[in-house]
């Protein structure tokens, strides 16, 4: 008990002091629902979100479904070349803030899905280098080896297959990779859920005092957020006993790689995959891309797949990962 009190002072007197810098934002929140969140990975060059993952929590079965968006996702936004993961860039070129460019995504995905995002959270590599330090690394299965081509044609190996308990810098290396895989974005997309797994389970063993302060030190420091770090800390505290019995889930937002007319290659949604994900696992409630951004009709291959309702997806449990296929090229 004294433990739990020296913590929670803790929390308290380090959310004040942030405090004091933003502003509270209200979480919306319904119990009996759960709530959604959106996560966002930038690359350091470009500002683009390589990883764009919604998560659904399901407060009745408490179960956490990563909805996995891949960044080369065809969207009819008037980005350079209609890819989902140039929205955030594309804002901050029209010179709004970090944050309002983070809102901004945040509510064209909310209007894309007919969902609720309670809150978003914007991480660049120092942040993902930096967490992963601080829960003393993931051991997880690299599936083949991570090979890149340096400009004079010499390979060099990046990281062994088989098993490795990874730093944040060779997490970096993981979840960034995609030139050997067989699918390019979409086997990047799988390898990502074999560190999402890896990093909760770790987290979930691992969690402590000390590395919660780490963390929410992290996220002060080095996050973009619409979450204030007094309703951070709140959910945080609320949330804590339930943590490590919490289940996750894994899907790809359905669809299939494509190329469109001008020789780009594009991940197309499909509708009905992607208005059923949205309904069972983000508590959608609302129309499924009522502004057709998920399809052109000038992109001829992507418009047929778009209205293909006889895709599939999987819904990958944890012990069910072991089935990804990430083969090289």
């Amino acid at each position: 008990m004294k433990k739990l009190l020296l913590f929670i002072l803790l929390i308290s007197c380090f959310s004040l002091l942030y405090s004091c810098k933003k502003e509270t934002t209200p979480v919306a929140g319904d119990a009996s629902r759960g709530g959604v969140y959106l996560i966002c990975g930038f690359d350091d060059a470009a500002e683009n979100t390589d990883v764009l993952i919604l998560f659904g929590y399901d407060a009745a079965e408490n179960m956490t479904t990563a909805v996995q968006i891949p960044r080369d996702t065809y969207f009819a936004s008037g980005t350079p070349q209609n890819k989902i993961n140039q929205l955030y860039a594309t804002y901050r070129a029209a010179g709004h803030t970090e944050e309002e460019s983070l809102v901004l995504l945040k509510r064209e995905l909310a209007a894309l899905l007919g969902i609720r995002i309670d809150g978003a959270v914007g991480l660049g590599t120092s942040a993902l280098r930096k967490s992963v330090d601080l829960i003393g690394g993931v051991t997880l299965r690299v599936p083949t080896d991570l090979v890149t081509k340096t400009a004079d044609g010499e390979s060099t190996v990046l990281l062994t297959a088989g098993e490795h308990t990874l730093d944040g810098k060779a997490a970096e290396t993981f979840v960034r990779y995609r030139e050997g895989y067989a699918l390019g974005d979409v086997g990047r997309v799988d390898a990502q859920k074999l560190f999402l797994s890896a990093f909760f389970k770790k987290a979930k063993e691992s969690i402590g005092m000390d590395t919660l302060l780490g963390l929410l030190r992290v996220m002060r420091e080095e996050v973009v957020t619409d979450i204030s770090f007094t309703d951070a800390t709140g959910l945080l505290i609320k949330n804590f006993t339930k943590f490590k019995d919490t289940g996750m889930r894994y899907v790809t937002l359905p669809g299939q790689s494509a190329v469109g007319t001008r020789g780009l290659w594009y991940y197309a949604a499909n509708l009905s995959g992607t208005r059923e994900v949205a309904r069972r696992y983000l508590f959608s409630d609302g129309l499924v891309d009522p502004a057709g951004r998920l399809t052109d009709p000038d992109e001829i291959a992507i418009d047929n797949i778009y209205h293909d309702d006889g895709l599939s997806y999987r819904v990958f449990g944890e012990g069910e990962l072991a089935d990804l296929s990430i083969a090289k090229k």
